[in-house]
């Protein structure tokens, strides 16, 4: 304490000395101009309750001399009001949502093979290539063995193949895609719709693994690529961007796909069924390291049902026994980057449903529609629902009326 005393003590001195000699400076007044200047800016972040990180971001305002005459001129960054929220007069307008990614045929596939939607069809126009889908067909009489109670793993049957159909010709056959596999499934076609990605084995009881295989040409006659090697039972495989993994410059740009697996070798929290966890690897080789292949989730029980989103990020369902809701946990939506980081909760289990799968975005207005189910029905079917990117968590609606019609078993093609 003696040697505080007096350092508080020169402290209290010199603000009194330099107080009582330094001449009085006048206070600094503000003058409100904004009404005079024109400026009438209402702040918003979209909502009336701020929820999320992505409310708290808030809005800003930048000071620049855009015209250079010399004044600074003030450029105001504004939230728009959430698609979904009730908007009244006094919110700030709404801006329109941006258009981006790529249009996902994937629930497309899913209607028009389980809903009939072939009748809707417009009819081909002459010039014009006809709608081609790519669907997985599943033996009649072996559907009662995927009829599995959730989380039961459902391994497409023996004698399920891939094949293309065109919608708009009742008269045209399938092609069947696959004739030399004992069972294929989980077709994905390429963003350019050259060619695609599916799960198959050729022998009875052989590891199910990744092929791929051109569209072009000939579709019936194309040979069959394998993709991975021991890597234990490969499924539901999707295409992903070009990506660069190499410092400094990260030039050599390839080809990612992604899928699912159970090389961990391990079993669920139940001890019942191998654990299944989401794989990113390079198409092409790169440079120095041949083909990369790495585990991105590393849940303790089931990671499954992935797709590609239009800003580069994987949306899955991940089933966590754990964090039991009821006698069999959560299965909700996630979303990470395509690297598995940045893992973030997309959407749970909220709404009552029990699982949630089959996701597919459209981009156009900027929405997510998937199946969900209470995991009881036939094939794990259940109904369509829908929530919008802008606000996942709190827009959901059910978008079909007729519970347990839209399977999740009946993997449709590419996104």
């Amino acid at each position: 304490m003696r040697r505080v005393c007096p350092l508080v003590t020169l402290g209290v001195f010199l603000i009194g000395h330099c107080a009582g000699t330094a001449p009085a400076q006048p206070l600094p007044t503000f003058e409100n101009v904004a009404e005079r200047a024109g400026i009438r800016f209402q702040p918003t972040f979209g909502d009336d309750d701020m929820s999320s990180i992505l409310e708290a971001t808030g809005f800003g305002c930048a000071f620049l001399d855009y015209d250079g005459d010399g004044y600074l001129d003030i450029y105001f960054v504004n939230g728009h009001w959430l698609p979904g929220i009730p908007e009244v007069a006094a919110k700030a307008p709404r801006a329109p949502a941006p258009r981006r990614g790529i249009v996902p045929c994937a629930l497309a596939t899913l209607l028009c093979a389980g809903a009939g939607c072939q009748k809707r069809l417009p009819p081909a126009r002459s010039g014009i290539a006809p709608l081609r889908l790519v669907i997985t067909q599943v033996p009649l009489d072996a559907l009662r063995t995927m009829n599995a109670r959730f989380p039961e793993k459902l391994t497409p049957p023996l004698g399920s193949r891939i094949v293309r159909i065109t919608p708009s010709s009742r008269a045209a056959q399938p092609t069947v895609l696959t004739p030399g596999f004992a069972a294929a499934a989980d077709p994905c076609v390429s963003f350019s719709g050259d060619s695609i990605l599916f799960a198959g084995t050729r022998t009875d009881g052989e590891r199910w693994n990744i092929w791929r295989m051109s569209l072009l040409g000939d579709s019936a006659q194309a040979e069959a690529t394998q993709v991975t090697y021991d890597m234990g039972d490969c499924r539901e495989p999707f295409y992903m961007a070009l990506g660069a993994i190499t410092p400094p410059e990260f030039t050599d740009k390839v080809r990612w796909i992604g899928y699912t697996s159970t090389a961990p070798g391990t079993y669920d929290e139940r001890g019942i069924t191998p654990a299944t966890a989401l794989y990113c690897q390079s198409l092409d080789s790169i440079e120095g390291r041949g083909i990369v292949t790495w585990r991105t989730t590393f849940n303790l029980s089931h990671d499954f049902s992935p797709t590609m989103l239009g800003d580069g990020r994987v949306l899955f369902t991940s089933w966590r026994f754990g964090e039991r809701k009821g006698e069999r946990g959560t299965a909700g939506l996630l979303a990470s980057n395509w690297d598995g980081t940045g893992l973030n909760p997309f959407f749970g289990v909220q709404d009552g449903a029990f699982v949630r799968a089959m996701a597919c975005e459209f981009p156009e207005d900027r929405t997510v529609v998937f199946v969900e189910s209470d995991g009881d029905a036939p094939l794990n079917a259940g109904s369509l629902a829908r929530i919008r990117m802008a606000r996942p968590l709190a827009t959901h609606e059910r978008i079909s009326d007729a519970p347990g019609r839209f399977p999740h078993s009946a993997r449709p093609a590419g996104r």
